[in-house]
């Protein structure tokens, strides 16, 4: 068990494959195997960006998903990929091409998937959770995918698909993610460039990245009076020093692939 001072440490995996297995686990396939190196609850992490934690907290509590882990990805089903979504940032209304609503591909529902915690402390009151990752390109900030807090204590598991409101029947509210809309915005990830590059002996040397989506739950000494529609970075500051444990899940989930010939590649 280790100490953190900060929030979780966004980290990159490079993972080197041939073009075939490139291809193999791209967005299409949901049971593609997480690459190694994956965090998880218990280990100590620091996250990029100003908005920081300052208190001390122990990781101790066990934070899971039926649909994914690091062997298995993250389900396109709770991906924003494909449908009407336009990452290029052109729409008349902010934030409307992140919203559930706009999605009508066959491969896109933009469903928060079902996850489940243990091992909250005595004392806990309520619980929070954030979900970020680093795919936003033109930012060194978090992009945040999901901001909720004020989960009553008995609650230890949220379904699938939780509904895009500020205030849900439990009582819980939910605060803005990065598109400027309430509620769950999935993985997005941005296309996967292969490099296809001539080698001695004939071959490829495709280089990739996959995208890594970090899980966060807060068992929290109380409920928080911040208002529905917060964003991460008022969250974070209204549960600095309240915070009783934590945990941590990562997922994992690819672009889709698109070939790029390098000069003299073949």
């Amino acid at each position: 068990m280790y100490r953190l001072r900060t929030l979780f440490t966004v980290f990159a995996t490079t993972l080197l494959v041939g073009l075939f297995v490139a291809g193999c686990s791209s967005g299409d396939e949901d049971n593609a195997p997480a690459a190694a190196g994956s965090g998880g609850a218990g280990e100590s992490q620091a996250e990029p960006g100003s908005n920081i934690i300052q208190q001390q907290f122990d990781l101790s509590m066990t934070f899971t998903s039926p649909v994914f882990n690091e062997k298995r990805r993250i389900p396109k089903v709770h991906t924003c990929i494909g449908g009407k979504v336009d990452r290029s940032g052109q729409s008349d209304k902010t934030g409307e091409m992140f919203a559930r609503s706009n999605l009508g591909g066959k491969d896109a529902q933009n469903l928060s998937p079902p996850l489940a915690w243990s091992g909250a402390p005595e004392g806990t009151q309520s619980f929070a959770l954030i979900v970020y990752s680093t795919e936003n390109l033109a930012s060194d900030e978090p992009w945040i995918h999901w901001v909720i807090w004020n989960i009553p204590a008995e609650v230890t598991e949220l379904a699938e698909g939780v509904e895009e409101l500020e205030t849900l029947e439990n009582g819980a509210s939910q605060g803005l993610n990065g598109g400027g809309v309430v509620g769950y915005l999935g993985p997005c990830p941005p296309p996967l460039i292969s490099r296809h590059a001539s080698v001695p002996g004939g071959g490829s040397n495709p280089k990739q990245e996959i995208e890594k989506y970090y899980f966060e739950i807060y068992a929290l000494d109380g409920k928080l009076a911040l208002a529905a529609g917060a964003t991460r970075g008022e969250l974070l500051q209204a549960m600095d020093g309240h915070i009783l444990a934590g945990g941590a899940l990562v997922g994992e989930r690819q672009g889709p692939l698109k070939l790029q010939l390098s000069p003299g590649g073949s």
